[in-house]
Formats: C-alpha cells, sequence, structure tokens
C-alpha cells in the first residue's frame, strides 16, 4: 500500500507601466499629447493530489490492485489597468497627474474550482484475463445548483492473446498482442466560467412618493 501526495502551484503577480511622450519638433509643439498606461496582472492557480494504492498478488496468479483518489483545484485571476492623456510634462508618468477626459480604467476577476473522488479496482488472472471498474464524482464550480455535480461509472475487461499456447507461433512477429472493451459515462467542463449564471443588467428608474393629506371630516 503506498500513498501519494502531490502539488503543484502556479503563480504570477506581473505590472507593467508604457508611457508615450509628447512630442516637440523644432521646439514646436505638436498636436500629440503624452498618455500614461498602468496594469496590474495577478494569477494564482494550485492543484493537489492524494493518492492510495493498494496492490497484491494470492498464488502468483491473482492480481489485486485498488485506487483511491481525492483532486482539487483551484485557480483565480484578476486584472486592473487605466490610462491617461495628458499629464504636465514627460518627467511625470503617473495616472493621478493625467487629464480626467479620455480615461480608461478596466478591472476584472475570474475564479473557478474543480473537486473529483475517484475510485477504481483491477483484477487480472495470471497477466492474461483483466477487469476493471472505475467511478469518479467530479464537482465544478462552472455550473450552478443541482448540475455541478457529477458520476461517471466505467467498466471494462481485456484479454491478451499473446499469452494464449495457440499464439506461440506469432510471438516472433507480434510481441503483445490485447483485445480490450470498455464501456462508461464521461463528463465535459469545458464551458466557460459563467455562462450557467444569471446576469444582472444596469437600468434607469424614476420612483416618486406623492403624499395627500386628506381634510378631517365633521362629525355629528
Amino acid at each position: 500500500m503506498t500513498f501519494t501526495p502531490r502539488l503543484s502551484i502556479d503563480y504570477r503577480n506581473s505590472q507593467q507601466s508604457a508611457f508615450v511622450p509628447e512630442l516637440h519638433i523644432l521646439s514646436v509643439e505638436t498636436q500629440s499629447i503624452n498618455h500614461v498606461y498602468k496594469n496590474h496582472d495577478y494569477n494564482f492557480h494550485w492543484i493537489a493530489d492524494y493518492m492510495l494504492n493498494y496492490e497484491r498478488t494470492f498464488n502468483s496468479v491473482h492480481n489485486v490492485s485498488a485506487l483511491a483518489v481525492y483532486s482539487q483545484e483551484e485557480n483565480k485571476y484578476e486584472y486592473i489597468n487605466g490610462t491617461r492623456f495628458g499629464t504636465p510634462n514627460n518627467r511625470i508618468q503617473y495616472l493621478n497627474a493625467g487629464q480626467l477626459e479620455n480615461q480608461s480604467v478596466y478591472n476584472g476577476f475570474q475564479d473557478w474550482a474543480f473537486v473529483s473522488y475517484i475510485g477504481r479496482i483491477s483484477y487480472n488472472y495470471n497477466e492474461k484475463y483483466f477487469a476493471q471498474v472505475s467511478v469518479r464524482r467530479d464537482g465544478t464550480s462552472r455550473f450552478v445548483g443541482d448540475n455541478r455535480w457529477g458520476v461517471f461509472p466505467s467498466v471494462s475487461a481485456g484479454w491478451r492473446v499473446s499469452r494464449e499456447g495457440f499464439f506461440e507461433p506469432l510471438l516472433n512477429i507480434i510481441n503483445d498482442f490485447k483485445i480490450r472493451a470498455s464501456i462508461g459515462t464521461l463528463g465535459n467542463s469545458n464551458v466557460g466560467l459563467y455562462p450557467t449564471y444569471a446576469t444582472l443588467e444596469m437600468h434607469t428608474a424614476v420612483m416618486g412618493l406623492r403624499i395627500v393629506r386628506l381634510p378631517d371630516q365633521a362629525t355629528h
């Protein structure tokens, strides 16, 4: 029995800055004005796998193995960038020194996660006849509600024909020949990050409140 943990991390944190200076030709200022651009890009992606494997051979011909896996993956990405024109001079290269007109600011964020539980049992007799049963349960943040999780079973069987006695005359031509058949279900999470979520739209509405006071009624 062996236990194998694995961890993979991909981290990126980058900053970019660009400045296009104002041009002067023969001491005459051209119509172009300077502009400054700033960008910050951040991404953190990690994968953790925990695998427990069991293997044993009985009576030298019965080979049994079992595998259990838990896998988790997550990714977060954010960016922000801004542009402004017309700082006081080419030595001042900061966004706050630029003009408010025609400025642009963009900020975006994306995140997703994936979790998987995997179980597999395999058996072979003398490396000749094979059988395998596996099942996995996957969950992804790309879907919502009841569609977030899915169970995907599969079974397979194999026959190594090259281990049979009648195949021996062909071993000098084909050293290994195996027939395998399998059936199962597969999932597909190759979709966008948020198309399954409801979207919000901005609308402008005018609401008014009018208070009317009624005169007191006379009583007799």
